[in-house]
């Protein structure tokens, strides 16, 4: 199995969908001049990523990006992970806050 027949076959079991073009379109209107800074919360996998998302969620200048790695890695639009720049960073600022 290849990772891309990998990719789908989580994406059903997750149940998500893969980012849209119009989402990453839409997200570049996003003013992020007023972020000062971006934490990644890797966890442990289902209920307990869940909680914790849901914890985070509730702090008023927190925004939370949970269970999208299917949408974010591998994109090379918004992965800056994969391979960082300032451009492809604030992208996936803009992104997660849309």
């Amino acid at each position: 199995m290849n990772q891309n027949e990998k990719g789908e076959m989580r994406e059903r079991q997750l149940d998500v969908k893969p980012m849209q073009d119009g989402d990453l379109v839409e997200s570049l209107t996003r003013d992020i001049g007023e972020c000062q800074s971006v934490c990644l919360a890797l966890g442990p996998y289902r209920n307990l990523t869940t909680l914790t998302a849901a914890t985070l969620f509730l702090h008023p200048n927190c925004q939370v990006l949970n269970h999208a790695g299917s949408r974010i890695y591998g994109n090379t639009e918004v992965d800056f992970l994969a391979d960082y720049s300032r451009e492809r960073f604030d992208r996936f600022i803009q992104f997660a806050i849309q």
